[in-house]
C-alpha cells in the first residue's frame, strides 16, 4: 500500500493507493479551465450587440432623445419671444402700460403664444387680443 498526498492549498489531501504502480507516474500539468465571460459569448455567436455596441447605441439614441427635448423647449421659446417681439413692435404705442402688462402675461403661455403668432393678418390679431385679455387698442 502506497501513500500519496497531493497538495492542493488549503484543501490537501491524501490517495491511498493499493497496488496500481501508473497512478503514481506524474502527469503533466493541467492549465486551469477558464470559463467565457458573458461579452466573448455576445460576441462569440456572433450576434453584433456585445455590450460596447449596447452602449453604444444607449448613449446614441439618449443623444437623440436630449436633442429632441432640446429642439422642443427651443420651440417652445421660440413662440414666446416672437409674440412678445411681436407685440412690442406692433402694439407698444397701440396700448397702455397696463395693458401691455396684461398681453405680455397672456403671451407668456406656450399655447396661446403660438396662437398669436400663427395668426396671419394685425386685424385678427387685434380681434383675438381684445377677446382674450380685454384690453383697449388705440387707434393710429
Amino acid at each position: 500500500m502506497y501513500d500519496l498526498t497531493i497538495a492542493t492549498g488549503n484543501n490537501a489531501r491524501t490517495l491511498i493507493i493499493d497496488s496500481d504502480p501508473t497512478l503514481l507516474t506524474p502527469r503533466p500539468p493541467t492549465l486551469p479551465i477558464r470559463k467565457r465571460s458573458r461579452s466573448q459569448l455576445d460576441t462569440d455567436t456572433g450576434s453584433g450587440s456585445g455590450p460596447i455596441e449596447r452602449k453604444r447605441a444607449s448613449v446614441e439614441s439618449r443623444s437623440d432623445m436630449i436633442t429632441a427635448i432640446n429642439r422642443s423647449i427651443e420651440a417652445r421659446k421660440s413662440n414666446i419671444v416672437k409674440a412678445i417681439e411681436i407685440l412690442a413692435s406692433q402694439y407698444q404705442e397701440r396700448l397702455s402700460e397696463d395693458d401691455f402688462g396684461v398681453a405680455t402675461d397672456l403671451l407668456t403661455d406656450e399655447s396661446k403664444a403660438a396662437v398669436f403668432v400663427t395668426l396671419p393678418s394685425i386685424d385678427l390679431k387685434d380681434k383675438w387680443l381684445v377677446r382674450q385679455t380685454g384690453v383697449v387698442l388705440f387707434i393710429n
